[in-house]
């Protein structure tokens, strides 16, 4: 069911859009969508075998989707061998990083994109959830 409620998410976004240009966030919100099918499989793989490597690690692959639909091209994808996605496009000047995590039982996917102004719909709908931002140094003042 949530893979057919993604599919159709993706056809009307696609559909909607098809006189609009893509923007980044719209990339963003895209690739997230169509990301749906390979995060349920990398779960799987998280609960069978637990502390091992998921299975689909290595090079990101998106299938096509229903009606010979094109996923969206991206520079480099990678799955590491805990299951996180991380996706590039240097068309879009956009990295999207997406990491299972396990809360009571079920899993969340962190939602970490960069630039963060894009905030794409699925980690406003907590489709992704947004990991905190730490700061890379902290300030000191005398």
């Amino acid at each position: 069911m949530r893979s057919l409620i993604v599919v159709v998410m993706v056809i009307i976004f696609v559909a909607c859009d098809s006189i609009d240009e893509i923007t980044p966030q719209k990339y963003a919100e895209l690739i997230i969508w169509q990301m749906a099918p390979i995060k349920t499989e990398i779960e799987k793989s998280l609960i069978t075998k637990p502390g091992e490597s998921v299975p689909q690690a290595g090079s990101l692959k998106l299938l096509p989707l229903p009606g010979g639909i094109d996923p969206m091209k991206f520079n480099f994808g990678w799955i590491t061998k805990n299951g996180a996605i991380i996706v590039q496009s240097k068309k879009y000047d956009v990295v999207i990083v997406q990491e299972p995590i396990l809360v009571n039982g079920k899993f969340v996917w962190s939602c970490i994109v960069n630039p963060k102004e894009i905030n794409p719909i699925p980690c406003r709908l907590n489709l992704g959830m947004q990991r905190p931002h730490a700061p890379a140094f902290e300030e000191v003042s005398n």
